[in-house]
């Protein structure tokens, strides 16, 4: 009950009003310091305006009224920060590979370029051609503020998440410096991410085939998540047996069916080098995007380190794996655990990572509070989207 009791704020509204304020002062002490360390301009932008965004968002906070705390929220760490990038122009590379990726895809049949011998690594392009869809507005119409790819990677961003039935706390996720730095800036994962929890939601909820397309989806856009399908595959047999694992794998491979084998038949040379080789560090160049996680750290110092990085990686999948298939889950967010913990072993062991994949991990280990409404979380809501998965 978020009542006055004797006219003071129930314990339970001024713990989440503290946590609140508290979270908002971290950000936008974040922001500050990274706005004062950081040499990526499209980053310093956001982080100059998530500053006021943050801090306004603090002082209106003790308010009586949600609305001035949340606008100033949303257009100090997204709507400005990419208003003014869009009208500059200034962006992370990953935009201009999406916009080269998808023009190169009109022209050749493939969004993959042919290796050149170039060790620019933004020469190359990880990206499945999925991904490629959103910088066709560019490719079709020319490049410009609005066929950026970064207005339709945020929508598509908020349209997914949208669906899920916390809208508070989804807006507090969007809003949150992990992620609306990667929205302003160009990033790539927020999309995946939402296809990812909406896509097991559903599975939850035996809609296998709208669950497998989702799913499928993101794994046509990134391959990090293709541990998504087996997942969803072992949570579809657990929930309804042969016949729902059947639906569910048909729908999962429609979107890589129709958009990744027709490029991989047009050039599979460059599909090989681009999206295997590079992102496995078969390669000497280096992406820019890499952090020294452990994998990332064996395959650039030691001899042999990318061999060692991917074995400790195939090892690790093996074990998962075995354990998935012994105690297999049966709602989602038994499935969201097995895939936060495999994808946070991959972003962990992988030889080229970047701490920017983390949010996959964390989104899933908060999807059963992004999918429980707020008023709902009074008890467990990881046993309440249990339950609602486990009847239908």
């Amino acid at each position: 009950m978020r009542t006055l009791r004797s006219g003071v704020l129930s314990p339970r509204l001024l713990s989440a009003r503290t946590l609140l304020l508290a979270a908002l002062l971290a950000s936008a002490v974040f922001a500050g310091i990274y706005a004062a360390v950081t040499g990526l301009e499209p980053h310093r932008i956001w982080a100059l305006a998530a500053v006021f965004g943050y801090a306004g968002a603090l002082l209106a906070a003790p308010l009586p009224w949600r609305a001035p705390a949340a606008v100033l929220l949303a257009l100090g760490t997204l709507l400005v920060p990419l208003g003014i990038e869009l009208a500059t122009g200034v962006a992370n590379p990953e935009i201009a590979i999406l916009r080269d990726a998808a023009a190169r895809w009109l022209e050749t049949g493939t969004p993959f370029p042919h290796p050149s011998g170039s060790g620019d690594p933004n020469s190359f392009n990880v990206y499945l051609p999925g991904l490629a869809l959103f910088g066709l507005p560019s490719a079709l119409f020319g490049g410009g503020p609005a066929t950026d790819p970064r207005l339709y990677l945020g929508l598509a961003a908020v349209l997914l998440f949208g669906l899920l039935r916390n809208r508070r706390l989804v807006f507090a996720l969007l809003c949150c410096p992990f992620v609306a730095l990667q929205l302003v800036t160009g990033a790539t994962d927020v999309p995946v991410l939402g296809c990812l929890c909406l896509g097991l939601v559903l599975a939850g909820r035996d809609r296998f085939a709208a669950a497998g397309l989702l799913i499928g989806f993101a794994a046509a856009m990134k391959a990090f998540a293709w541990p998504a399908v087996i997942v969803l595959l072992v949570l579809a047999c657990a929930r309804g047996g042969v016949r729902a694992g059947l639906r569910a794998v048909v729908a999962v491979l429609i979107p890589p069916l129709v958009l990744l084998v027709p490029v991989i038949i047009a050039d599979p040379h460059a599909f090989v080098v681009n999206a295997i080789e590079l992102p496995l560090g078969g390669l000497d160049v280096r992406l820019t995007a890499g952090s020294p996680l452990p994998g990332q750290l064996l395959a650039s110092l030691v001899p042999g380190g990318s061999a060692i990085a991917g074995g400790l990686l195939a090892l690790a999948a093996l074990v998962l794996g075995v354990l998935l298939l012994r105690r297999p889950p049966r709602d989602a967010v038994h499935a969201a655990r097995w895939l936060a913990l495999g994808l946070l072993l991959a972003v962990l062991l992988a030889p080229s990572s970047r701490y920017g994949y983390l949010v996959y991990p964390v989104g899933l280990l908060l999807l059963p509070y992004l999918a429980v409404p707020i008023e709902k979380l009074d008890t467990s809501p990881w046993a309440r989207l249990g339950d609602r998965g486990e009847r239908g």
